[in-house]
C-alpha cells in the first residue's frame, strides 16, 4: 500500500544484481505515492469496485502491477476532467 498511497521517506540501498552490476535504489519522499490517493481513498474506490482489488497474503495487501497499470492507463488516457472515480 506504501507505494500506491502515501509513503514517506527511505534510505538509499545498494545491491548487487544477479549479473554482477551495482545497483543503487533511491526513495524520496512520496506525499501521495503511484496513485496520488491516500490509503483510505483506495479501499473506498476496491469498496465500490473502481479499483483492482489486492491480493491477500497474511494481512499482506498486495497488487499485481499489471493490475494497476491497467488502471492507471485505463484513467490517464482522458484528460477531460471528467472522472467518475473519486
Amino acid at each position: 500500500m506504501s507505494d500506491l498511497a502515501n509513503q514517506s521517506e527511505r534510505a538509499a540501498r545498494t545491491y548487487v544484481t544477479q549479473s554482477g552490476q551495482q545497483r543503487t535504489v533511491t526513495a524520496k519522499s512520496a506525499s501521495r505515492g503511484i496513485t496520488g490517493f491516500s490509503a483510505k481513498h483506495i479501499y473506498h474506490l476496491i469498496k465500490i469496485k473502481q479499483f483492482p482489488a489486492p491480493i491477500k497474503i497474511g494481512r499482506a495487501s498486495l497488487w499485481r502491477l499489471s493490475d494497476v497499470n491497467s488502471w492507471l492507463e485505463s484513467h490517464s488516457s482522458s484528460n477531460d476532467g471528467g472522472h467518475n472515480y473519486e
